[in-house]
């Protein structure tokens, strides 16, 4: 959760791409400053997509994970709905 505030915070949003592809990778809050790069040259460089999708495979593979992006979609959605509650929490 600390990794994707602090993303957000420097790049004032994420998608699921993003997240699928670097965030959810991130082992330690040193690796944040790197992550928001790379993520900056992803959006630079959205031609790259099918490559990313391909590591992001192959990754899953090696790692033995089953529906990877099923799966980390539904953990994206609750980091979302987590951040639309706590903003709605500060607005009262």
């Amino acid at each position: 959760m600390y990794a994707v505030l602090s993303i957000i915070a420097t790049n004032c949003y994420i998608t699921f791409d993003e997240y699928a592809l670097f965030v959810c990778w991130v082992t330690s809050n040193e690796e944040i400053p790197v992550v928001s790069k790379f993520i900056i040259d992803f959006r630079d460089n959205k031609k790259e997509l099918k490559k990313y999708n391909t590591a992001l495979r192959e990754k899953s593979r090696e790692f033995g994970i089953s529906d990877f992006k099923g799966n980390i979609k539904r953990l994206f959605d609750m980091l979302c709905y987590l951040l639309i509650l706590k903003k709605m929490l500060k607005m009262r």
